[in-house]
């Protein structure tokens, strides 16, 4: 049979008719009907004026899914449980006369065909690339920052068509007005921050209606707050995975021929990269520094700052969780290296010293305040490293 969703008026009327008269008029429905096809529901849901929400909400579940599997006859749909509830449901609405007429009807299923072929419509593909948030350095934020401004001719003119094409762009706006993610979910009235994240992940689709609600409320909230670059710039730096500390060990490497940037030159035995996802036994981590990368782990460096506000449990309780997280990749990966790298108060040194060696197992190195070695470690690891891959692509002897 075919889809109801893509079937002409005519046809439309077709199967109405035939659903009226299995039901005597709209009176009586028997689970036979609904057997022979589920999508018969569909119809049933418009001659009663609701949609897969509603008919779920009417179900007692805000969860439209079930309705949308069934009307799509996925397997299993006939011991669902639910079945018989939207059965009684169905037949106490029949009863109630809560039946709209033809014409009301017919335009909610035009409005379904619509909204489905508005959604399978090709999005355009974004112009832009665009690193994501958790990527996103200084330098790569203010290029973004001006090419949206170029866009919007000096942030003047907010087409819903930008953020259909990249919804990246929010990200950007969200650092213009210093809003977190949860706080701009809550000006476009969304429930929690999934939807966003989405959006700006490039995980979904934006419609063209949700991209001009949501320039509407930018515009005005632009309007009353001004552009500026150095206040934008503040709460990037604010809300940045990034930390001082982080940047510090990038320099440092970086002077010792060590880089992490991929836009940086590089040498196969001496690269890495920074603030990147890997596979732990149980669930992805995003590591402070990886060497060589995510795929091929050999080093992995965590860096946190402990700030004298710490107190001894606070500091036991850091450098316990970072190894056992370390625990977890190690499980993955048997011969991986693993550093914590800290920065504390030159009078909290001794004590977290002390608190690395008692409290920790999965842990091979670490360096607190002083990292002038830590290039030279890595360098060291990177040879050997380098040497014993060597050695496994040399012949066996006869």
């Amino acid at each position: 049979m075919k889809d109801l969703r893509e079937i002409d008026k005519k046809e439309f009327k077709k199967f109405y008719e035939y659903v009226k008269k299995k039901t005597n008029n709209f009176n009586l429905l028997d689970k036979s009907l609904l057997d022979e096809n589920p999508q018969y529901l569909l119809i049933i849901r418009f001659v009663l004026g609701l949609s897969q929400l509603e008919f779920s909400k009417s179900l007692g579940t805000t969860n439209k899914q079930w309705v949308r599997h069934f009307e799509a006859g996925r397997q299993g749909f006939k011991q669902s449980k639910m079945y018989e509830k939207a059965l009684d449901l169905i037949n106490k609405l029949f009863l109630e006369g809560k039946i709209v007429d033809y014409e009301r009807t017919v335009l909610l299923w035009q409005r379904c065909k619509g909204a489905r072929r508005k959604y399978f419509i090709k999005p355009p593909k974004p112009k832009y690339k665009m690193k994501r948030f958790s990527d996103m350095h200084k330098e790569d934020f203010v290029k973004y920052f001006n090419l949206l401004k170029n866009e919007t001719k000096d942030f003047t003119i907010l087409n819903k068509e930008l953020i259909i094409r990249d919804t990246m762009f929010l990200t950007i706006f969200r650092m213009i007005l210093g809003l977190n993610a949860r706080e701009l979910s809550k000006l476009l009235k969304w429930n929690d921050t999934k939807r966003l994240r989405k959006y700006e992940g490039y995980y979904e689709r934006m419609l063209p209606e949700t991209a001009e609600r949501i320039m509407k409320i930018l515009k005005r909230k632009i309007k009353s707050n001004g552009i500026n670059l150095d206040n934008a710039i503040k709460s990037f730096e604010r809300f940045s995975p990034f930390t001082n500390l982080e940047l510090i060990i990038k320099n440092d490497l970086l002077k010792d021929g060590i880089f992490v940037d991929k836009n940086t030159k590089k040498n196969s035995n001496l690269s890495g990269k920074m603030q990147t996802n890997v596979q732990s036994i149980k669930k992805e981590m995003n590591i402070d520094f990886v060497f060589p990368d995510e795929n091929n782990p050999f080093i992995l460096i965590e860096a946190t700052r402990i700030s004298n506000k710490r107190n001894r449990f606070n500091i036991t309780f850091r450098i316990a969780y970072l190894d056992h997280r370390f625990q977890l990749l190690k499980l993955k990966y048997p011969d991986v290296k693993t550093f914590i790298v800290i920065k504390c108060d030159e009078e909290q040194r001794d004590l977290v010293i002390r608190t690395i060696k008692r409290e920790t197992v999965n842990t091979d190195f670490y360096f607190v305040n002083d990292f002038r070695d830590l290039g030279k470690k890595i360098k060291e690891l990177m040879k050997l490293n380098s040497r014993l891959y060597s050695q496994t692509l040399l012949p066996r002897r006869a």
